[in-house]
């Protein structure tokens, strides 16, 4: 295991933390750039590109005002490199009015000086109508772009939010037809879906997160996948989640099923979050508004061999058990086979309309009666051999803001139970100094405090090594001397 910074002077926080692990490099693509390293964590000077920027079709970068909410992916089976950011307006206490996503991919799976790129901006109030005739997501603002890639397509949702009062409305998916990326001459083919979550249904045990997040899975080894996925948390219930198809994905009409509906393990969340908030901390993150957590599911959702692995934050007490009253915030994960085999081996019947079945199901908390560790931001990988991590933020108030991981491996049971780095998990990078968000500590020098104040989050990313499909790679936040830092580490697989 070997880990990295990224490089001083980055500004934004929180960064919203995303890099890739490609043959050649580690690409760090955040809202503070895109920043290339070589594979052992130095920076290979391939690129330094300080955001807010964009790249332009003839390879050079140029000052974009208003992206935000950067995306990078390692395109597996194209070894092309696709890095995302949304096009609009946006600042603190104001939300866009118009934009979408605007979407680079390289020539290569390397960063250089010889890198081309094709560039796209889908701007959503101009793309083409729905099956429903809505022809755009007017006075609300698109936010968080989470992006899945499979064969055939590129998966991009959305988070909608009023541009009047904030509060989130809904979510919308564009599917790109992936081979129509690939040329620069020929038009994007994108098929847009909108409302496809909503506050509906029976009001009892009506959950109390705000934001329903909608995950694309990354599909990297299938070549010729069946279906694209995508997985959330169940808009209306605790204990649920919701799974969409997306049928004929290469071509230029696919279409979407769903919501199926499936129960899992009970879960619960409130709103709004902060770490360690129960009591005064030493070295946690007292005051800290914790993003976008909720309970949604992780940003390294994924489908692997006719499996989904993907994890959420949830509110648990001392036994794990999710609740109302409880005092700490505890990581649930999820291994789900999409053919309905509860074995995991795929040897189900993979239907638009087959209910996954879960394979294994557990959740990492601390056990401590009082003065708990918090475990949040979870991101989730899995690999050739069927092992499984999970890395993310740990803290509380003897705990600075530090990186831990646990995992299993893939000829262990399939009982939820973590046993690599477990228990407690393993921090691989211990954290320093009192980040606060009364404090405005993170902020860069000479910013002045954003009016709800400094966030830590949003996210987190695990990618897998495409030299072996073995070695997984992971970037998380952490604090040093009270400022968010992001560190990489290689989890070697066992």
């Amino acid at each position: 295991m070997q880990a990295g910074f990224s490089p001083d002077g980055s500004t934004a926080t929180p960064p919203d933390t995303y890099g890739i692990i490609t043959p050649t490099q580690f690409i760090v693509g955040d809202n503070n750039g895109l920043i290339s390293y070589d594979r052992n964590g130095q920076f290979d000077g391939n690129m330094n590109a300080g955001g807010p920027q964009l790249i332009n079709g003839d390879g050079n970068f140029s000052l974009i005002t208003g992206n935000f909410d950067s995306r990078i992916h390692y395109v597996h089976l194209a070894n092309r490199i696709l890095y995302i950011q949304t096009v609009g307006d946006f600042g603190y206490n104001d939300f866009i009015s118009a934009g979408g996503p605007s979407i680079a991919v390289s020539d290569t799976g390397t960063i250089s000086d010889d890198t081309e790129w094709t560039v796209f901006t889908i701007f959503d109030e101009i793309v083409v109508p729905d099956s429903n005739g809505c022809i755009g997501d007017q006075t609300l603002s698109l936010d968080y772009p989470i992006i899945g890639i499979d064969q055939n397509a590129i998966y991009v949702t959305f988070s909608l939010f009023s541009t009047i009062s904030g509060a989130f409305e809904s979510n919308t998916l564009f599917v790109i037809q992936k081979e129509s990326l690939y040329n620069p001459d020929t038009p994007v083919v994108v098929t847009v879906f909108r409302d496809i979550t909503g506050f509906i249904g029976d009001q009892t045990n009506y959950r109390l997160s705000g934001n329903t997040h909608v995950f694309p899975c990354d599909n990297f080894f299938d070549t010729n996948p069946k279906y694209g996925y995508l997985i959330t948390n169940d808009p209306a219930f605790f204990g649920k989640l919701d799974l969409y198809r997306v049928l004929d994905a290469g071509t230029t009409s696919p279409s979407l099923v769903g919501p199926i509906v499936f129960d899992v393990l009970q879960s619960y969340m409130d709103s709004p979050h902060s770490f360690a908030p129960f009591s005064t901390n030493v070295y946690g993150t007292l005051g800290v508004r914790a993003g976008n957590l909720s309970d949604s599911l992780a940003d390294s959702t994924h489908i692997n061999n006719k499996q989904i692995y993907t994890a959420q934050s949830i509110l648990t007490d001392n036994t794990g058990v999710a609740t109302s009253s409880g005092d700490r915030l505890s990581i649930r994960w999820y291994q789900l086979d999409v053919t309905g085999d509860p074995s995991g081996n795929g040897s189900g019947v993979e239907t638009s309309t087959t209910i996954p079945a879960i394979v294994q199901a557990g959740t990492l908390y601390d056990r401590a009666v009082s003065n708990p560790l918090f475990y949040t931001y979870p991101a989730i990988m899995s690999n050739s051999q069927g092992d499984i991590s999970i890395c993310g933020t740990v803290s509380g108030n003897n705990q600075p803001n530090s990186a831990f991981f646990v995992g299993k491996a893939g000829t262990d049971p399939k009982d939820g139970t973590l046993r690599i780095g477990a228990v407690p998990p393993s921090v691989y990078f211990t954290g320093s100094g009192h980040f606060s968000w009364a404090l405005g500590s993170g902020i860069g020098v000479g910013t002045p405090l954003p009016p709800e104040g400094v966030r830590w989050g949003d996210m987190s990313f695990s990618s897998l090594d495409p030299l072996d499909n073995k070695t997984i790679w992971t970037v998380q936040e952490v604090s040093v001397n009270g400022v968010v830092t992001q560190v990489v580490a290689r989890l070697d697989a066992p």
